[in-house]
């Protein structure tokens, strides 16, 4: 675990940094590897702008050469151009490798979910726009008061558990204007980049992929297949795959009709065949029923002060097809129902389609790994969104990949405040004493700035402990 503290971290991004591909002539004032590594401290201290990192520059350069090992920091401009001029696949291999670190250390069976399967949620979000700045990468909306907002957008896949708040970014695939392309990138397009990264750069894992209702067609799912990945996949009414509903509401019927009426011929019209059903061979809806409990508190509580009861309702059938362009891909069907016992009111419900074949023993599982997909909006992007990233601010447009490179940089610092919380025990101290992420952000730029430091190490111990000092003095020449 040595290896992943903040520290060794810190010296081995610099080191990585360093060996950068760099056009620029070797005399150049500022090394690509400080350049960079500059970029990371950025994100990496939670500075809401590039401005502030460089306003505080002449107050953290001590700490920001011992800790971070920046020899010689750029000033905005000279961060802005070389970092623009950087290939953004270089640092999406710096946190290739480092994900390689977390594997070595053992950490990565944590999140294995099922057998030899971990849950690779995939989702799109933005983080770029503007009507005025734009670059040759950006997508484009023309309005139709003519006007033009420019954009950047990132598919990104990360690694979840349903019981743990950690995640792990995987891979991130830029939704950009692709060269000689005529019409904007999309989501869908970009799925297939980001799944021949996964399977390229990770191929000794193997993973369910839990996506939205977009991703519900059949040349994704073939895809997903061809690698021996497995995959829960939401599904909506007019969907890629609203044939399966409409065969899961056949089949419903069906039943409810031979119990209604057991005297007449039972007839069920599936597929636009109309036979008796003791003549058609069908998939069969199962069902399991759980009564729980929710925890005592208030806002589990109903009007009269009782827990409320609830029943959760796992309707499931194997066997279907997933539409009518697509009878040769067979998927199982899962409708997750949450109901109030004393009202009978549903207060949740969702559907899923999936490779996994669905039993009484493993509905259960595959409905917490599908809900599963919410922790890369909540954990992910909502955490670099609103806890201190800033995920959302512009910290610099350029006009090849500062945009995108920026994005990259941000993230590779979250991964490394991830590791952290999952396996130092320090940071989880040092959390767990402030309660929230904003306050220990603060807390960690308060003493960056003020006093000397050794390592970031030190700073988590000083917030827990406090600094005490005989006597303060000040340099007044």
């Amino acid at each position: 675990m040595e290896n992943l503290k903040i520290d060794k971290l810190l010296s081995w991004t610099k080191e990585e940094f360093s060996r950068f591909r760099d056009k620029r002539a070797s005399n150049s004032q500022y090394p690509i590897g400080d350049v960079v590594q500059s970029g990371l401290a950025m994100f990496s201290l939670k500075d809401s702008s590039l401005l502030e990192y460089n306003n505080r520059v002449a107050q953290r350069l001590p700490n920001l050469n011992r800790i971070y090992k920046i020899e010689n920091c750029p000033p905005d401009s000279q961060m802005r151009r070389v970092l623009d001029k950087v290939g953004s696949i270089q640092i999406e291999r710096v946190k290739r490798k480092l994900i390689y670190k977390v594997k070595e250390a053992g950490l990565l069976e944590e999140f294995q979910y099922f057998k030899g399967y971990y849950l690779l949620a995939i989702d799109g979000v933005h983080h770029f726009s503007s009507k005025e700045v734009s670059c040759s990468n950006c997508l484009h909306r023309t309005h139709e008061d003519g006007s033009t907002t420019y954009s950047h957008s990132m598919l990104a896949a990360v690694i979840v558990h349903p019981s743990k708040r950690v995640v792990l970014p995987l891979c991130e695939e830029a939704i950009v204007h692709q060269d000689g392309e005529t019409k904007n990138d999309c989501e869908l397009n970009a799925s297939k980049r980001l799944l021949e990264k996964v399977r390229t750069r990770h191929m000794d894992l193997k993973f369910i992929r839990v996506e939205d209702a977009l991703y519900a067609n059949g040349p994704h799912i073939k895809s997903i297949q061809e690698n021996g990945d497995k995959y829960i996949i939401t599904v909506k009414p007019g969907s890629g795959a609203g044939s399966v509903i409409e065969q899961y509401e056949a089949l419903k019927a069906g039943i409810e009709k031979e119990k209604k009426s057991p005297e007449d011929h039972k007839l069920f019209k599936l597929h636009g065949i109309k036979k008796p059903m003791s003549q058609v061979v069908t998939p069969q809806i199962e069902k399991l029923e759980i009564e729980i409990n929710l925890s005592n508190n208030n806002s589990s509580k109903n009007k009269k002060g009782k827990n409320k009861e609830v029943i959760k309702a796992y309707y499931y059938v194997n066997g279907l097809y997933l539409n009518e362009s697509h009878k040769d891909i067979k998927v199982h069907f899962l409708h997750y129902i949450e109901r109030c016992k004393e009202t009978g009111k549903i207060l949740k419900q969702f559907q899923w389609i999936t490779n996994i074949e669905l039993t009484a023993q493993n509905v259960q599982k595959v409905e917490k790994a599908a809900r599963a997909r919410w922790k890369i909006e909540n954990e992910t992007f909502n955490t670099l969104k609103n806890q201190g990233y800033n995920f959302e601010h512009n910290y610099g447009h350029g006009e090849e990949n500062l945009c995108t490179n920026f994005a990259l940089l941000m993230i590779l610092a979250f991964l490394i405040d991830q590791i952290q919380q999952l396996s130092n025990e320090v940071f989880q101290q040092t959390l767990e004493h402030l309660k929230w992420k904003k306050y220990l952000w603060e807390d960690i730029r308060s003493f960056f700035r003020t006093l000397p430091f050794g390592s970031m190490e030190h700073i988590y111990k000083a917030i827990v402990h406090g600094v005490q000092a005989d006597y303060l003095s000040f340099d007044t020449s």
